[in-house]
């Protein structure tokens, strides 16, 4: 039954299960405080750095040598930097590189402004890039994870020049390999705005019940999510500038969608190195299609493959040894 559930609801929940979080708040002001009794949200917030990036701020972690070479990480939606907090130090430490783990505008500890149009596929592509100007990072490695394909997708479309090379961990660029909704499949198809799903999920009341299944799917392990744990996740997300950075992300992500071929094309004239770590028991998006299908139109090496076995999609939360040692692994022999 357990197993019915998760491939029923696995790309709903990754997509959509934030709107509901939010939409159920009775408070927008629910980023993380350093108040909180929740030692994983204490000290995440410990870590953090805050930088201007035009005219906002946005949150960041960052170790390793001020002058290194720089490993960019990027999350998926509706996580943050929060999702690498076991991994970026271990990473800097071993391979000697710069490693940077940024939120996205809207999500994590950053602004959230309430701006229609400001969390577009393209706005957000671009921030990055801005973010590392502002940060004075001329190139850097590309890591991805889960929806983060999307924006990293964009990037490159924008330019290659200052992508290094590439980490691809449980990330997509496309539909293939994930099993859409009728709902969020009416977004992907042109046949109801991202504007008009939201309005229908928030008559839902089960903000707690979908964290649970958002972390329940996404993992193997089930003893993994605790209290403290689904508190750090759903927090920062539950505010009314998160829903609008929702809004604006799934009007847009057609841009890519609409056009899969161009996805391929501009990933087989790519070519710089990169790497691809999978969770063998991935649910939201599939090994043996959508990992195959990177690795397909990259040319990735087999020795630059790595599949988790006994794993989900939240590698980071459930592997990190093991997603540390192929990172480190890849920027030792690759560059």
């Amino acid at each position: 039954m357990k197993n019915e559930i998760k491939i029923t609801l696995r790309l709903f929940i990754l997509l959509f299960s934030a709107f509901a979080i939010i939409a159920c708040s009775d408070d927008d002001d629910n980023t993380l405080n350093e108040d909180t009794d929740n030692q994983l949200i204490a000290q995440h917030l410990a870590n953090l750095n805050f930088i201007d990036v035009s005219g906002n701020t946005m949150a960041y972690l960052d170790y390793g040598p001020a002058d290194g070479e720089v490993l960019l990480l990027i999350h998926s939606i509706p996580t943050s930097s929060f999702l690498y907090r076991n991994v970026v130090q271990q990473i800097a430490n071993q391979s000697g590189y710069r490693v940077i783990a940024v939120d996205y505008l809207g999500f994590g500890q950053g602004d959230k402004p309430e701006t229609a149009g400001l969390y577009t596929l393209t706005a957000q592509a671009n921030r990055v890039y801005a973010f590392t100007d502002a940060l004075g990072i001329d190139d850097f490695v590309l890591g991805m994870h889960g929806i983060g394909g999307f924006i990293a997708t964009e990037m490159m479309k924008q330019s290659t020049a200052q992508i290094n090379g590439l980490v691809i961990a449980d990330a997509s660029a496309w539909l293939e390999g994930a099993t859409p909704s009728p709902t969020n499949g009416l977004v992907f198809s042109g046949q109801a705005t991202a504007q008009e799903v939201w309005s229908q999920l928030a008559d839902f009341e089960f903000a707690e019940f979908t964290t649970n299944e958002f972390l329940e799917i996404g993992l193997t392990n089930d003893a993994l999510i605790t209290e403290e744990l689904l508190e750090a996740y759903t927090l920062p997300v539950n505010n009314a500038g998160t829903a609008q950075a929702y809004i604006d992300f799934f009007e847009t992500i057609g841009i890519i969608l609409a056009d899969p071929e161009s996805t391929d094309l501009l990933f087989q004239n790519f070519n710089k190195p990169v790497a691809i770590i999978w969770g063998e028991d991935d649910t939201f998006f599939d090994v043996n299609a959508v990992a195959a299908r990177f690795e397909e139109q990259f040319s990735v090496p087999e020795n630059r493959i790595t599949i988790i076995p006994d794993t989900g999609f939240y590698i980071q939360e459930e592997a990190p040894t093991e997603y540390i040692n192929a990172v480190v692994q890849f920027l030792d022999e690759a560059f």
